[in-house]
């Protein structure tokens, strides 16, 4: 073509030889440095101590549902079951944790 004299010139192995019904999407990375605190270990400490009570209530229930013969899938004992104070009262330590954990969680 008299307009382009590099019409019929072989494409240059600089040149983009993608097709163009491909569409192409460059991404730039950037690095990132995150500093944790050496006193962000007071965090996981709390987020462990946390699991490990969480782990002892449940303990606790289960062994309350074998020694009061409380069955699944009653979360509290029958009304008039002669030690239901005292399951009643381990499931709710437990179910109290359970209903605060999500806050504990949440703002750590």
């Amino acid at each position: 073509s008299p307009l382009n004299p590099n019409a019929l010139a072989p494409p240059s192995p600089h040149l983009d030889s993608t097709p163009s019904c491909v569409r192409r999407i460059t991404t730039r990375t950037m690095s990132v440095t995150i500093e944790i605190p050496k006193e962000y270990g007071y965090v996981v400490a709390v987020l462990a101590a946390a699991s490990i009570l969480n782990a002892y209530l449940a303990g606790n229930v289960s062994m309350a549902r074998k020694k009061y013969g409380i069955k699944y899938p009653n979360m509290y004992a029958p009304e008039g079951h002669k030690h239901a104070a005292a399951f009643n009262c381990a499931q709710r330590a437990h179910q109290n944790t359970l209903e605060t954990m999500s806050h504990l969680l949440i703002v750590m």
